[in-house]
C-alpha cells in the first residue's frame, strides 16, 4: 500500500510463516513496484520484528 495508490492484493490462506511471506513479496509486492514506476530511492519498507521478518530465508 502507498500514499498513491493500493498494490497489488495477497491473499493469505494459512499462518503465514517466511516461506509465505518471501512468495508474497516476490509475486505481490516486486510487481506492484515495477506497475508502479517506483524507483529504489523513493521506496521506504517498513515491517516489524515478527519472526518471519528475521529469518534467514527472508
Amino acid at each position: 500500500m502507498g500514499w498513491n495508490e493500493v498494490g497489488k492484493i495477497a491473499e493469505v490462506e494459512r499462518r503465514m510463516d517466511a516461506k509465505q511471506f518471501v512468495e508474497i513479496l516476490d509475486k505481490n509486492l516486486i510487481p506492484s513496484i515495477e506497475e508502479f514506476g517506483i524507483f529504489e530511492e523513493e521506496m521506504i519498507f517498513q515491517q516489524d520484528n515478527n519472526f518471519k521478518h528475521n529469518s534467514k530465508l527472508t
